[in-house]
């Protein structure tokens, strides 16, 4: 089998709908105090690659179409927003948790005449999911006139969680 999955067709047309959402919620006890929870969708959308190549057989080209599907971004977020002491201390954090399904990546094309050989032209194919989630944290003081301290730190931690078995060796 071969991640591409292509087979010998007639032309075809594929279409993709998505209706992509981004409420958000806040909360804001203070004036200087803002509490949010957001969520935000990305989408690219799937396709059909198309590859023609001679049959070795009869030297006839044969059209080839490989369809992917679309690629989907979730994305949760909770975060503050705060000044304090005067406007002299800034204190901002973002929590995150983001979804990535059905990647696309491209690669080398399959040769459809020859399994388990690779052309040098590439297509494009859904290989993988992931997941990233993590924490970013932004600290400012101004300790007095003219003079500022930045502190930003963030936390990342990223893993695939699906990986086509047919990606690597």
């Amino acid at each position: 089998a071969d991640i591409f999955g292509g087979s010998a067709a007639s032309p075809t047309s594929a279409r993709f709908h998505h209706f992509t959402r981004r409420p958000a919620l806040t909360f804001t006890p203070r004036a200087a105090l803002m509490l949010y929870a957001g969520y935000a969708e990305g989408y690219n959308s799937g396709g059909v690659a198309r590859l023609t190549e001679p049959d070795p057989a009869t030297g006839e080209n044969v059209t080839f179409l490989y369809p992917y599907a679309p690629e989907n971004i979730h994305n949760y977020e909770l975060g503050l927003r705060s000044d304090w002491l005067d406007e002299r201390v800034r204190l901002n954090a973002t929590l995150f948790h983001t979804k990535w399904q059905g990647i696309q990546l491209a690669g080398a094309a399959p040769d459809p005449f020859n399994p388990g050989r690779y052309l040098q032209r590439t297509l494009t194919s859904n290989v993988a999911a992931a997941r990233a989630q993590g924490l970013e944290v932004e600290l400012r003081a101004r300790p007095a006139a003219g003079w500022d301290v930045d502190l930003n730190v963030g936390l990342l931690d990223t893993a695939y969680t699906e990986v086509s078995p047919l990606t690597g060796d």
